[in-house]
């Protein structure tokens, strides 16, 4: 298969010989992400870890398939989502670097 000429199927892109997440499904997952680790929701960090792992462990397991560069932004935005929350409980900066850091 040539780039470019692919076809989607059950959440995933195949293309190139290689599996990607489907862009439709990975923006859903955020948009997941995004409800259950609001900076404002009032929720101990520990709480929403507890609600985040069965639906990371379940789209993980149906993913994993996925070619291998897909999971590390993914985790990287989710400690960025956490961080963010974490940052807001103490009253410092959402995002970015403080002295304090």
């Amino acid at each position: 298969m040539r780039r470019g000429q692919g076809f989607e199927f059950l959440g995933y892109r195949f293309e190139a010989g290689k599996r990607w997440v489907r862009r439709k499904s990975l923006k859903a997952f955020k948009n997941k992400v995004r409800s259950k680790t609001r900076r404002t929701e009032g929720k101990s960090l520990r709480q929403v870890i507890a609600s985040l792992n069965p639906m990371l462990r379940g789209w993980f397991g149906y993913s994993q398939h996925a070619y291998r560069t897909t999971f590390q932004p993914l985790d990287g935005f989710i400690r960025r989502r956490l961080r963010a929350m974490l940052g807001k409980q103490e009253k410092r900066p959402g995002q970015g670097r403080t002295f304090s850091d």
